[in-house]
């Protein structure tokens, strides 16, 4: 008897299921067909049965817009229902159900198909909350990353049109695991110190000091009560600084500038007033070898392969010893010896030892040095400032120097700590409060604090003007302000810099010109000539331009003033070099000849000066054809203001202004080392040139 009860419960079961299985095949057969009437009843009869497969079906739908039944929040939830209901089905009926294509992974796909429309809505009007109902809703969706940074970012901007230390603070500790967390802590600390300081006066920064001494800006603090201090940069000044300050990070620069100025009388008896005056002065000895050797100069000289030193009459006060030597600076030259770099004083002591592979002058009492392929930087004792650990150091500039360990460059103070964080892959000097680096491949600029003045979006940037951006982009160029609005589109193959008001622009290899507000003036209509981005420029009003293979001098309405009708021309200037055939003359602005073509090149008269070619040999000649330096040399350089280099069989000399020769070309590279002082050096000798006194400095070294 149990057993046939048995047998008709089960039959009856099968019965059941048969019966409801027709239906969701059904069902799913009507969407097909996009029978949805048909196919939702159905469903819904199916439901106490196939609770599962039902839902999905009615989830579908209801996430179609196609139909008069369309609802995303009923999918969402019947979507749901058949999610956490599938896996809980048998083997078997999971196997019969993925007959009619209803399986996990489809319903998995189906709730991100929902998912992503909730996210779409997001997005219409988005907003923090917005996004974070979303992600809160939809934990498994693929656009959660993409939520997470706009959410992110709306109330990161939102913290930043506030721009208060307690909006900055609320943001990071909300979201501590932000791609903003970082920045949003940096400007909290920023914000507070400016917060905290907003009068700059001496009471507030001490008092910032005590209450946030681990905040980043407290060097910056005691950097502002420094200047503040001292503000008159009077020894009495700088005297109180010391006193009053004794912890101050610029303590050691105080008592250097307070000894620079009561040095105004620069001598041995000074010294020794000095240290009685100021008898806790830190650097004693120091003092003790200035007053020795004050009075004393001397110039590096060479005796066969080697180097020592003469006094400014060329007499000889130590023999030569080192492979190399540099000028003093700071007291200090740069030396070598058995293949290493040291630096020794004006006694020829070794001051700092010969250990360095290579090294840099002094300057504000520190040196770059180099050692196994190595960077690092020392004080005048030879004390490690930053450990020889760096790839590559920039030099100070506004009290920041930049450094790279690894692949990645940081900025540091001239203490040797770290000022913004080590993450730029290119890094250069600080100018103007802000310098450009590189991140992720994207240029930007940041402030001495690493907040950015221009943030990394764009493959290139450079500053137009000190409002206005060029930006490179999809291989073009454009200009933007800086709040990132659109000025000149990304359109053009260059833009230039500003010369006299224009810029120049190409756009499908022509030439045009903006203004300084980054407005069209002249439409790419010349053509794109030799070193155009140099030679195009405007001077004044005018400017060297291109047409039909030939050039001419236009103005700033583009109108030719003089017609593009020359073979070449020089740069735009009173007297401008022109070629017609093979030979070169000049023309002025009016487009009359002033000197006929006699020379194999010229190029235009400037600052009343042309360099000419005649028969392959250079020379220079006047406004009035006049040679100035004859036609003899194989180049000829302007030099500095004064001066020309001219060159003979690889070897160079010295002419002045006016013509006159200083040198004969004797030596292998004549350099300007002082705004006073030439050094001029060959294979076996260095001379000297002193510019006020117009002498040369050679040593008196007897010859065998």
């Amino acid at each position: 008897m149990v057993k046939n009860t048995f047998y008709v419960f089960l039959f009856y079961f099968l019965s059941v299921f048969s019966v409801s299985a027709g239906k969701i095949e059904k069902g799913f057969a009507c969407l097909k067909i996009y029978n949805y009437f048909e196919a939702k009843q159905l469903f819904e009869k199916s439901l106490k049965k196939q609770p599962a497969a039902a839902q999905y079906g009615l989830a579908i739908i209801y996430a179609r817009n196609d139909n008069p039944f369309h609802n995303l929040d009923s999918a969402f939830s019947f979507i749901q229902r058949s999610e956490k209901l599938f896996p809980l089905l048998g083997e078997k009926e999971k196997s019969k159900m993925k007959l009619i294509e209803v399986d996990y992974e489809h319903i998995l796909s189906l709730r991100q198909n929902i998912s992503t429309q909730y996210f779409k809505i997001a997005n219409l009007h988005p907003s923090e909350n917005g996004f974070q109902s979303f992600l809160n809703q939809h934990p498994w969706a693929i656009e959660n990353t993409i939520a997470v940074h706009r959410r992110d970012s709306l109330a990161f901007n939102l913290a930043t049109e506030k721009n208060t230390s307690v909006d900055f603070q609320k943001f990071y500790i909300k979201y501590p695991n932000s791609e903003y967390a970082n920045d949003a802590k940096s400007a909290f600390d920023l914000r507070l110190y400016q917060e905290k300081t907003v009068n700059g006066t001496l009471g507030e920064l001490e008092l910032f000091l005590i209450n946030f001494p681990n905040n980043p800006y407290k060097g910056d603090a005691e950097d502002r009560i420094y200047t503040l201090s001292i503000e008159k940069q009077k020894i009495e000044n700088y005297e109180a600084f010391i006193r009053r300050f004794p912890n101050n990070r610029n303590l050691e620069d105080a008592w250097r500038k307070l000894y620079q100025l009561y040095m105004y009388d620069y001598s041995e008896k000074r010294t020794v007033q000095f240290l009685q005056d100021y008898p806790d002065y830190p650097f004693k000895s120091e003092v003790e070898m200035d007053g020795a050797l004050s009075l004393q100069q001397l110039f590096p000289y060479k005796s066969g392969t080697l180097f020592g030193w003469m006094n400014d009459k060329g007499e000889i006060v130590f023999s030569a010893e080192y492979e190399s030597l540099g000028l003093f600076s700071e007291g200090l030259s740069l030396a070598a010896k058995n293949g290493k770099y040291g630096y020794v004083d004006k006694s020829n002591n070794i001051v700092i030892p010969f250990k360095f592979d290579a090294g840099f002058d002094f300057e504000s009492g520190r040196a770059i040095v180099e050692l196994n392929g190595k960077l690092g930087i020392i004080d005048r004792t030879g004390k490690l400032l930053f450990d020889i650990v760096f790839n590559d150091l920039g030099q100070f500039s506004e009290g920041l120097i930049y450094g790279s360990k690894d692949s990645l460059y940081a900025y540091y103070d001239k203490y040797g700590l770290k000022r913004l964080d080590q993450d730029f892959e290119e890094a250069f000097s600080f100018s103007n409060g802000m310098a450009k680096v590189k991140i992720k491949g994207k240029e930007a600029f940041v402030n001495p604090y690493g907040a950015y003045i221009v943030p990394p979006i764009y493959d290139e940037i450079s500053f137009f003007t000190d409002s206005l951006l060029i930006f490179h982009e999809n291989e073009k160029y454009g200009i933007m302000n800086l709040k990132n609005e659109i000025i000149l589109p990304a359109v053009y193959e260059q833009i230039g810099n500003l010369s006299h008001g224009k810029a120049i622009i190409v756009k499908n290899n022509k030439i045009g010109y903006i203004n300084e507000d980054g407005m069209l003036v002249l439409q790419p209509s010349f053509e794109v000539f030799p070193n155009y981005m140099e030679n195009a420029q405007f001077s004044g009003n005018y400017a060297k331009a291109k047409s039909k293979d030939k050039y001419g001098i236009i103005d700033g309405t583009g109108k030719w003033i003089i017609p593009a009708t020359y073979t070449n021309l020089g740069n735009v200037s009173s007297l401008i070099s022109f070629q017609k055939g093979k030979k070169w003359g000049f023309i002025d602005l009016t487009n009359k000849i002033v000197m006929k073509s006699t020379y194999d090149e010229a190029t235009s008269i400037l600052d009343g000066t042309s360099f000419v070619l005649i028969n392959g040999k250079q020379g220079l000649i006047n406004a009035k054809g006049e040679f100035i330096i004859p036609a003899e040399y194989d180049e000829i350089k302007k030099f500095e203001e004064n001066y020309f280099l001219v060159s003979q069989n690889l070897q160079w000399g010295l002419f002045s202004a006016k013509g006159s020769v200083i040198v004969t070309p004797n030596y292998d590279f004549i350099k300007l080392i002082d705004k006073d002082l030439m050094v001029m050096s060959n294979l076996s000798e260095v001379h000297y040139y002193f510019t006020k006194s117009q002498q040369i400095l050679v040593p008196q070294v007897k010859r065998p």
